[in-house]
């Protein structure tokens, strides 16, 4: 209902472009969020809104078309809210260029590129942990595990996406047979800072591994 007046409220908002920028920011607490925000704003030229309205909106549609499975869409506006954001903002969508073409263009080589370039810009917050948390995961699928080891290894991540992981550290462990360093992984995994149903599935999994 909030969401619904919060919406309806942006049309009385005289200005077309800040009306458009509310709009789609109120669009991430939408029901089918994605298709929501391209079904209003797929063929929207973000370039002619205020400055201080782009990159938000960038980033929003960028997230959406990544998310309905547009490759295409999202790397244009993903690239377009890197290039003209800043802070946070800049870092989730350089974290997210690199999901675009980690899962959606495999194109392994510029997702490691984005992920490492925000890794190296946002150090110690959320986006880099993403990113190092995703590229360790493509490390994996591209059987790269001795890679994605020494990247767990040295990270300085923490909380969920650490115990993430190091929870695919175990993983390679209990298919090297190492199971003493794969008990060890999961161990730190579980004391990390995180939500108390998050840890619930690194101590079943290592209470799984104890039974063997």
């Amino acid at each position: 209902r909030n969401f619904k007046n919060a919406l309806s409220f942006a049309k009385h908002i005289t200005d077309p472009y800040y009306a458009k920028a509310y709009q789609i920011e109120l669009l991430k607490w939408a029901p089918d969020s994605a298709k929501q925000t391209i079904a209003l704003f797929a063929k929207e030229d973000i370039s002619k809104w205020h400055k201080e309205t782009q990159t938000g909106a960038y980033l929003r549609r960028g997230t959406a078309f990544f998310l309905t499975k547009n490759a295409a869409g999202a790397e244009a506006d993903l690239l377009n809210a890197y290039k003209t954001g800043s802070s946070f903002t800049k870092w989730t969508a350089c974290q997210m260029l690199g999901d675009v073409y980690a899962n959606l263009k495999n194109d392994p080589v510029n997702a490691e590129k984005y992920y490492r370039e925000c890794m190296k810009g946002f150090p110690g917050k959320f986006p880099a942990f993403q990113s190092e948390c995703n590229l360790v995961k493509m490390m994996i699928r591209l059987k790269k595990t001795e890679e994605a080891i020494k990247l767990i290894d040295s990270s300085r991540s923490s909380g969920i996406y650490l115990a993430d992981m190091l929870a695919e550290k175990a993983k390679i462990c209990i298919a090297m047979g190492k199971k003493e360093m794969a008990e060890a992984a999961l161990q730190k995994a579980i004391k990390q800072n995180m939500h108390h149903f998050q840890r619930k599935r690194f101590e079943k999994m290592l209470n799984d591994l104890q039974k063997k």
